[in-house]
């Protein structure tokens, strides 16, 4: 069986800092968040009350003369 490797020991590679670092170059930083449009207004309710109020119906003045 091999030893475990705890890590006491550091290569001349990771003392010179050649391991994997953040970027930092300007073409990739992260874009600045755009404005977002406004939420869409509420349409104005249909009022259904007005198409009923217009309405005429025939009302004879000697309705039983008919029948």
């Amino acid at each position: 069986l091999k030893p475990i490797s705890t890590g006491g020991k550091r290569d001349a590679a990771e003392e010179e800092g050649n391991f994997p670092a953040t970027p930092t170059a300007p073409d990739s930083r992260i874009p600045e968040r755009l404005v977002c449009p406004p939420a869409p207004k509420k349409r104005k309710a249909v009022s259904l009350g007005r198409c009923y109020g217009g309405r005429e119906f025939f009302n004879p003045p000697d309705l039983e003369s008919i029948f």
